[in-house]
């Protein structure tokens, strides 16, 4: 099954391939990021609430991005992104989404137990 999935695939040719899903690789690598590095918390429990939120913002903004590839490049998203700082290496998604996560975080902060002890 998977070399006729590899020869259709060859037959349809690269270009094509990379012309459809580059505008959707686009639109998930900022929460992909997001997911990476908030992984790397040793309690993801904790702040799994609000990791949901960043990821939720950086599709926002990553939605902006596919726009882009589609020919929309004056859409409010890239524009308000352009103009955030790390906005001209196309991480104007980052400072945002860390600061909403942050402040999910405080609205969401895990519940502390009474009569548990350290």
């Amino acid at each position: 099954m998977s070399t006729i999935i590899g020869f259709t695939l060859g037959l349809v040719g690269l270009s094509r391939i990379v012309k459809y899903t580059v505008p959707w690789l686009v639109l998930l690598y900022p929460s992909i990021i997001i997911i990476i590095l908030s992984a790397l918390y040793y309690e993801f429990d904790k702040i799994r609430k609000s990791v949901t939120v960043g990821v939720i913002v950086a599709l926002f903004f990553g939605l902006g991005d596919m726009l882009s590839f589609y020919g929309l490049t004056s859409n409010f998203i890239t524009k308000i992104a352009s103009q955030l700082p790390l906005g001209g290496q196309g991480l104007g998604w980052f400072l945002p989404t860390i600061i909403i996560m942050g402040i999910a975080q405080l609205i969401f902060k895990p519940k502390i137990e009474e009569g548990k002890s350290s």
